[in-house]
Parts: structure tokens; C-alpha cells; sequence
């Protein structure tokens, strides 16, 4: 699939970038950070791998705002609103720019870490109930699949949480009185 720029009607076929080239170079360079001798081709997979990262990680806010396969990114939505009660529409700016820096990242680095890998041997303290006193007792983990989790990037990630893009999930417990 080729590198394919959403627009903010959402209709583009086979869209799988927030951002351009131009909007990832411009992004980073007003910060100090030259991207010039990155090939356009690293830079595009970059792009491509953080919208795929944003678009699996987070619940965002509002519904996707045309049905799949009409729209293959999460953005743009409707029923989206910042903060203050304003619609949001198209791709908003706070969205693009964590797409930058996450793309950024992705260059180098890989944006999921693997799960804990079956052998592995760590430390945990676990208090013994029996005494009431705290033991260094190891431990072994394991993982019956190959699942990856997210990693935290705060940068971008503070982006979106900062502007409401991001829905935080709400829970239903009820402490008992």
C-alpha cells in the first residue's frame, strides 16, 4: 500500500497518514530538529507506523465519522468536542503533531514493546501474611503469546490527553458502604 495523507473529510482510499512529509519536516524543524537527510521513503513507513500506533492505542473521543472502509483511519470523527464544548472537525492540529513525534520515534525505535518473554526471572516483593514482614521472593513469568504492549511516549501522548482527544475509560465500581 502506498503512502496515502487523510484528509479531513476522511474519504481518501486507503489512508494511512495523519501527517505529510512537509507537515513532519516543518513540525520538526521549527523545534531544532533537521530531517533533511532522511529519505522521503524512511520518513513516509515513520508516518505510516505512528498513525497505525495512534489509530490502535487510543479510545478516542467521538464516533469515526464515515464507516469502513469508506475511512481506514480513526480521524476525522464526529460527535467530537474539545474541552470548552467546540466541535472538532477534520484532523485536528493537536493529533497531527503527536503523529509527528511519535513518527520521529518511530524511526529509530519500535512504538510496542514485546510482552515479558517465558523465562525471564524477576524480583517481586510480596509481604507474607502469616509474619506481617516483606520478602524478596523470585519469581517466574510467563507469556502464552507473543502479545506486545503500548509504550508511553509523553511528548505525543500529552498532546492528546492535553487538547481531549482522548476518552479516559470510566468504570462502574461502586465502593460498598
Amino acid at each position: 500500500m502506498a503512502f496515502t495523507k487523510q484528509d479531513d473529510t476522511g474519504l481518501v482510499a486507503d489512508a494511512n497518514a495523519y501527517i505529510s512529509l512537509v507537515e513532519m519536516r516543518d513540525y520538526h524543524s521549527d523545534r531544532g530538529l533537521d530531517l533533511s537527510a532522511v529519505v522521503d521513503a524512511d520518513l513516509q513507513a515513520a508516518i505510516i507506523r505512528a498513525t497505525d500506533y495512534l489509530d490502535q492505542r487510543f479510545p478516542f473521543v467521538g464516533l469515526i465519522l464515515n464507516s469502513y472502509p469508506s475511512q481506514t483511519t480513526e480521524w476525522p470523527r464526529k460527535q467530537a468536542f474539545w474541552p470548552d464544548g467546540g466541535i472538532i472537525s477534520g484532523l485536528p492540529v493537536p493529533l497531527k503533531e503527536a503523529c509527528a513525534e511519535y513518527a520521529n520515534v518511530a524511526q529509530t525505535e519500535t512504538l510496542y514493546q514485546p510482552s515479558t518473554p517465558v523465562g525471564v526471572v524477576g524480583v517481586v516483593k510480596k509481604k507474607d501474611q502469616s509474619v506481617d514482614v516483606i520478602k524478596d521472593i523470585t519469581e517466574y513469568f510467563s507469556s502464552d503469546s507473543a502479545a506486545s504492549t503500548i509504550r508511553e511516549i509523553p511528548v505525543a501522548d500529552n498532546k492528546l490527553y492535553a487538547a481531549g482527544l482522548v476518552e479516559f475509560p470510566t468504570s462502574d465500581f461502586v465502593r460498598g458502604a
